[in-house]
């Protein structure tokens, strides 16, 4: 994993090549071998779809691919289905389960926290564009994502 640290009497800038910054570049172990870090990505891709559905006790699976949905989800347009978005509208964690509903849903849903670790789930606090004015941030949105 590299992390830049340009000393503060350097600016960077997305012109700069490789040659130019890398005596700032801070080069650390992911910490995990090759295979550990695609496994989740792979799960995806492997995964019997129709297993999940019943395991996670849900209507159906539509593979999206390896790219974030919108934060609030999607709204019908041209016949297509509303989906729910990231963001989540409430969460705990309840003994050995994770419940959650997400933004465009009706119904929590829940989860083992087991299988939020296998497959690399977290919760995250995300400072969303519009939710910022000039003297403050209105509000932190709390996201669902996978490593």
């Amino acid at each position: 994993m590299a992390k830049l640290k340009m000393p503060k009497d350097k600016k960077y800038d997305k012109s700069l090549s490789l040659e130019d910054i890398k005596e700032y570049l801070e080069m650390r172990s992911h910490g995990k071998n090759y295979e550990d870090y695609i496994k989740p990505g792979i799960l995806y891709f492997t995964e019997d779809l129709n297993t999940l559905v019943r395991e996670l006790n849900i209507d159906g699976i539509v593979p999206m691919g390896l790219y974030i949905r919108g934060i609030y989800g999607g709204e019908e347009k041209r016949g297509e289905e509303e989906h729910p978005g990231l963001v989540l509208l409430e969460h705990a964690i309840e003994h050995i389960t994770f419940k959650f509903r997400l933004y465009n849903t009706r119904d929590p849903l829940i989860v083992p926290v087991d299988s939020l670790k296998k497959y690399g789930v977290r919760v995250y606090k995300m400072i969303y564009g519009r939710e910022i004015n000039p003297f403050r941030i209105n509000k932190y949105l709390d996201i669902i994502l996978s490593e």
